[in-house]
């Protein structure tokens, strides 16, 4: 069990668990932001603290792995062991939470990272985009890096989603979009745009 220390001093040991089950409660504490929350039982703050954790759907058969964003440097240079069962595998509660929301509203998540990459190959930037839902026929995403300091909001059609994941079988035989949506870290932010050309 980790210890974190409090800035009044106090020294508090981490409730969180190393296994955890993707249930409705742990989904709710997710999606809320509170899921890595620890609370300092002598001045009320609460710590956001971020562990390597292992989520597993209820029925087993989906596992996912959450490495701290503290560990993402650590993860590209190979430094951190991955189980061959692991389904995916997502960096930083930001990742964590798309993730979850990608496979709450039955969306293939390969797709989106190509969607995204095909955005962010259109404004030459590397920026992070961040699924938020769907609506009115919409997939809409939080866009951060487009602006200093900003965060946006952009859209695009359920209709080119649908025709990309026609499309998929063609995907996987290209091995410049297997770089970054080959399992387990399915991911368009390993692709640096501002130095290559994409279509």
């Amino acid at each position: 069990m980790s210890s974190y220390t409090c800035s009044c001093g106090k020294i508090l040991e981490s409730p969180l668990k190393s296994t955890l089950i993707l249930d409705k409660e742990i989904s709710a504490l997710i999606n809320s932001g509170d899921i890595f929350n620890v609370p300092c039982s002598d001045c009320d703050r609460i710590l956001k603290v971020e562990e390597k954790t292992d989520f597993f759907s209820p029925s087993k058969d989906y596992h996912l792995l959450f490495i701290p964003e503290n560990s993402r440097t650590s993860f590209f240079l190979g430094k951190i062991a991955i189980d061959p069962s692991v389904d995916r595998l997502v960096i930083g509660y930001k990742e964590l939470k798309e993730k979850l929301l990608m496979r709450e509203n039955g969306l293939d998540d390969q797709i989106l990272e190509i969607l995204k990459l095909s955005y962010m190959s259109r404004h030459k930037k590397n920026i992070n985009l961040y699924f938020k839902e769907i609506q009115n026929e919409k997939l809409y995403f939080y866009v951060e890096g487009l602006k200093l300091e900003e965060i946006g909001l952009t859209a695009i059609s359920m209709d080119l989603y649908l025709q990309k994941l026609q499309e998929k079988l063609i995907y996987l035989k290209d091995d410049d979009i297997l770089s970054f949506i080959s399992p387990p870290y399915v991911n368009a932010s390993q692709i640096d745009v501002e130095d290559e050309e994409l279509n």
